[in-house]
């Protein structure tokens, strides 16, 4: 089964050669200097691509190990920073580069959301895993668009929007696994962070996704000041601990002041595609 990764990644090497044209250095034998140079340039052509993975796959880690569903509120800024390098470079193809950025988000969160189900894995089932990262694609896509027209500030609240239609639709359309919604990945594999999500009595599953997504865009915009060596915003830094703490408070006294009723209800749940 992992031959279907392998063989996706070397497709995506090679996509990186195409778009970027990396030469191989002259007389590389004679200055050894040329090859760190020559390998830290493949590396910076590829970066995108491997954060964009690394997203998807800590995206999915709460599915796969126990307690760790809080860190979904810093798992999309992988994502983040690569559609960021890739704007802010000088590269051709950008567009194409971009979806391929999101392309390889939504495919490795999907794939290792749904291994722990110990789903049948077959030809049809990464078709799905396909589709469903290209319709994440479009989002994604028209996401840098709104970015590059209106600016980073609507951009970001553009990101955020596109991504709850995109959980919406296809929730309507009955095509995505429950699992696969972000405000559901945050119950985790053991179901611990069910004292995290009681706010959902109010706002739907949807209400988790929101939150999750507006903690990884200002923990984005903190991350990325600070690497860029800029000085650290006071509203963004504020916002951020007052989105992430706020919530979460909320959810433990409801969680806390909870009293069961005295007429208990006997209720079976079944899900089809075990």
């Amino acid at each position: 089964m992992l031959w279907h990764l392998w063989s996706l990644c070397y497709l995506w090497y090679l996509w990186c050669l195409w778009c970027h044209g990396v030469p191989r250095p002259p007389q590389i034998v004679h200055y050894p200097l040329l090859i760190v140079h020559y390998k830290l340039s493949i590396l910076k052509s590829i970066l995108p691509y491997l954060l964009a993975v690394l997203s998807g796959v800590l995206t999915a880690l709460p599915l796969n190990i126990s307690y760790t569903s809080i860190i979904l509120v810093i798992t999309v800024v992988p994502l983040l920073y690569a559609e960021y390098l890739v704007s802010c470079s000088e590269r051709k193809h950008k567009m194409w580069q971009i979806a391929a950025v999101g392309f390889l988000f939504m495919y490795f969160y999907q794939w290792f959301s749904e291994y722990p189900l110990k789903l049948q894995f077959s030809y049809w089932m990464y078709l799905y895993f396909f589709g469903i990262s290209l319709f994440f694609v479009l989002f994604f896509v028209l996401f840098e668009f709104v970015k590059k027209r209106l600016g980073n500030k609507l951009g970001y609240v553009a990101f955020v929007s596109f991504y709850l239609c995109f959980e919406y639709i296809l929730l309507k359309m009955q095509v995505l696994f429950p699992v696969i919604m972000l405000g559901n990945s945050l119950v985790g594999l053991s179901g611990f962070g069910i004292h995290y999500m009681q706010w959902y009595e109010y706002t739907g599953v949807l209400g988790g996704s929101l939150w999750i997504m507006i903690c990884n865009v200002l923990f984005f915009l903190l991350i990325r000041n600070r690497i860029e060596k800029q000085k650290t915003d006071p509203i963004i830094l504020s916002s951020a601990i007052a989105v992430f703490v706020l919530p979460l408070v909320a959810s433990l006294l409801i969680f806390a002041t909870y009293k069961e009723k005295k007429t208990p209800v006997e209720f079976v749940l079944v899900q089809p595609n075990y």
